[in-house]
């Protein structure tokens, strides 16, 4: 017969928060989304590294056009094998 064979999905987590151009202090707030969402990463210096990178885009999308800033972070994969992405439009 047919075997069927199946694929483990990685494990994902994943937030997401709107800035609005006039609540800047909302940066805060992702900084610690993205704090939360990286709680059990290792190395210290590697999440402090991807919250700055964070702010930075953040503030950059409010001081450089018009619009709100939209964050989309995430982490894939198990301990020893997982990434990071994070998207700020």
């Amino acid at each position: 017969g047919c075997g069927e064979s199946t694929v483990a999905q990685a494990p994902v987590r994943r937030t997401m928060l709107s800035v609005a151009q006039s609540e800047p202090a909302r940066i805060a707030a992702a900084r610690e989304h993205l704090r939360g969402l990286l709680h059990d990463w290792p190395g210290e210096e590697q999440r402090d590294a991807a919250v700055l990178l964070l702010s930075e885009m953040l503030t950059n999308v409010l001081v450089h056009t018009d619009a709100d800033a939209l964050l989309v972070a995430e982490v894939v994969g198990e301990p020893g094998e997982r990434r990071i992405r994070v998207e700020v439009t």
